[in-house]
């Protein structure tokens, strides 16, 4: 499944990613990586994450535990 970002979605996660590379670099990237995981991760398995019609929501560690 292609994960697709509202406009909205896009310019936080732009202003957000900005603001971390401008501070830390190396934190930027780690946060990236974590991200783009997450995002393949949805992508895959797209009943993993919030179910609208129950309202039921499964979060996720880094390295995919359910919390």
């Amino acid at each position: 499944m292609k994960v697709r970002y509202s406009p909205r979605a896009a310019g936080d996660l732009e202003d957000i990613l900005s603001y971390l590379d401008e501070r830390s670099p190396q934190g930027a990237r780690n946060v990236k990586k974590a991200l783009y995981k997450a995002v393949a991760l949805i992508g895959r398995h797209p009943e993993s994450g919030a179910n609208q019609r129950s309202k039921r929501h499964v979060f996720f560690r880094s390295g995919g535990t359910h919390i």
